[in-house]
């Protein structure tokens, strides 16, 4: 869990390679993937290009590969809206959002630039001119309360389709997982023919969360059986080198509310100017992605985005035991993961 010193480091945007900066706090580390592996990687940050969500077609275009998860944090000032679409537009983000907050803040959020992407959630009075300005959606697959948002997986295609077509095919589908919902690989090989681009793994909330090592393993599950990228969800990322972790155990995105929370505590704390906010939250996304490319250069690999499982390794049994990763020190994953 995320805890107060960290969440202050994060929103202070302080390099994880600056002196006595302290670790991230997973249980894990990055690792070239062979003795050989990125002769020609330089160790300074460079201005790498966008790309798009996931790497699908269609799909909106991000210097930054995190998107901002809004939808639980209560946000009624508009000023912390302001101050959200101008950080995130300014860091190459994207901004997640439900329909209730869409309907209720459009106009601040489309003069912000912002790639936006709705959480479709089991019930929500879906229209194609509430999509009109969102670049993806997110199909959420746990009603509230902890109910499936479908009553079989038979039924995945057909809701990816259904949101495709509210949006005319313009925009992707996502699909959105709660611990114990991640759809099995027959049922995502079919939404992903239907047009899914990938699943995005809960963490959860409370005492019901899962550890991060178990969603990376949860997150290896569905790539090893379903070919379908996963990405994670989590607050865990406090820093850079665990922006890279996650990239490395998800699928080169990951979706956090933390940025959102710290921005909205600030605001409403000091009252601030929405612009010093939303620049703050800017200075952050930058920091967090120079801080990731240091951590995968050190890997071997020039972009985050490109880190995978065989980068990743577990700095304990458990970790390893969890996530599936290979375990430090003893170079290989632990049997049960190998069959």
């Amino acid at each position: 869990m995320t805890g107060p010193r960290q969440a202050a480091r994060l929103w202070a945007g302080l390099s994880a390679f600056a002196p006595g900066a302290e670790p991230h706090g997973l249980p894990f580390a990055l690792a070239p993937s062979g003795p050989t592996a990125g002769a020609d990687v330089g160790r300074q940050p460079s201005a790498l290009p966008s790309r798009p969500l996931l790497g699908g077609k269609g799909a909106p275009a991000l210097r930054v590969p995190v998107l901002l998860d809004a939808t639980g944090t209560p946000l009624a000032d508009p000023k912390v809206w302001a101050a959200l679409g101008r950080g995130a537009s300014a860091g190459g983000a994207a901004l997640l959002v439900s329909h209730v907050q869409l309907k209720e803040r459009e106009t601040v959020l489309k003069a912000a630039g912002v790639p936006l992407v709705l959480c479709a959630a089991p019930g929500d009075p879906l229209t194609p001119e509430l999509l009109a300005p969102c670049a993806a959606v997110a199909a959420s697959l746990g009603a509230p309360y902890g109910a499936p948002a479908l009553p079989s997986e038979e039924a995945l295609p057909g809701l990816v389709e259904a949101l495709r077509a509210l949006t005319g095919y313009r925009a992707p589908v996502l699909l959105l997982a709660p611990p114990g919902r991640a759809p099995g690989a027959v049922a995502l090989r079919a939404a992903a023919a239907a047009g899914a681009l990938g699943v995005g793994l809960l963490e959860g909330e409370g005492p019901d969360a899962l550890p991060f090592a178990a969603l990376a393993g949860e997150a290896q599950r569905v790539r090893a059986r379903a070919t379908v990228p996963a990405f994670l969800v989590t607050d865990s990322a406090t820093d850079g080198v665990a922006l890279a972790v996650a990239m490395a155990a998800g699928a080169g995105l990951l979706a956090t509310a933390l940025p959102v929370r710290l921005a909205a505590e600030a605001e409403r704390a000091t009252d601030a100017d929405w612009k010093a906010t939303g620049d703050r939250l800017g200075a952050l996304l930058r920091v967090l992605w120079q801080d990731a490319q240091r951590a995968a250069a050190a890997a071997g690999v020039k972009d985050p985005r490109d880190l995978g499982p065989e980068n990743l390794r577990a700095l304990s049994y458990d970790a390893a035991a969890l996530s599936g990763a290979r375990l430090s020190g003893y170079g290989e994953r632990l049997p049960w993961w190998t069959h």
